[in-house]
C-alpha cells in the first residue's frame, strides 16, 4: 500500500522497525524486513544529511574534554554523569563559572564550525517536513507478535 508521510515520520517509522526487529512471527518478520529494505536508501540519505562536519566533531570532542575536566569525580577519578530528559549523558560540573568561561573560549575558537552546524541542522529540520511516498508492506492485526509493546506498536502502526 502506498503511504504518504513526512521524512520525519519516516525516520520514526524506521526507528520503530528497528525496535521490533527481534520479535517473532514469520509474516511479521517479513513485513519488517521488507519495509526496512524499502526505506533504507532514504534513511541513509537522512543520516548523511545530518552527519556533522569534521570541524564540528573536533569542537565537540574538545567540549567533552572540558566538561570532563570540570566534572565532579568519583572515587576512581572518573567524571560523574547522569542521564537528562533526552536520555543524553551529562556531567555534574563542580566549578560552573570556570567551566562556562572555558566553554565560551572554545565556542569563540570554533564559531565557524558551530555556525555551519546550526545551518546544517536547520536545513535538516526543513528536510524532515518534506513529504514522500513509499509502498509499505502491511500485515493483519492477528500477525502481530504477542510480546509487542504499546510503544513499539505506535511506531509501526502504519503497517496495520
Amino acid at each position: 500500500m502506498i503511504i504518504k508521510m513526512t521524512k520525519g515520520e519516516l525516520l520514526r517509522f524506521y526507528e520503530g522497525l528497528i525496535s521490533v526487529g527481534g520479535l517473532k512471527g514469520s509474516k511479521f518478520a517479513y513485513a519488517v524486513a521488507k519495509n526496512s529494505f524499502t526505506i533504507n536508501d532514504e534513511i541513509e540519505a537522512l543520516r548523511k544529511a545530518i552527519e556533522p562536519a569534521e570541524n564540528f566533531v573536533k569542537f565537540d570532542k574538545e567540549r567533552v574534554l572540558i566538561a570532563e575536566k570540570y566534572a565532579v569525580k568519583n572515587d576512581k577519578g572518573q567524571a560523574e554523569t547522569y542521564m537528562d530528559s533526552n536520555k543524553k549523558a551529562q556531567f555534574f560540573i563542580q566549578d560552573k563559572e570556570e567551566f562556562e568561561k572555558a566553554i565560551d573560549e572554545l565556542k569563540e575558537k570554533h564559531k565557524e564550525a558551530i555556525k555551519e552546524r546550526e545551518v546544517q541542522v536547520s536545513i535538516f529540520d526543513e528536510m524532515l517536513k518534506e513529504e514522500i511516498s513509499f509502498d509499505i508492506i502491511q500485515i493483519a492485526e492477528k500477525e502481530l507478535p504477542a510480546d509487542i509493546t504499546p510503544n513499539q506498536l505506535v511506531e509501526i502502526l502504519i503497517m496495520l
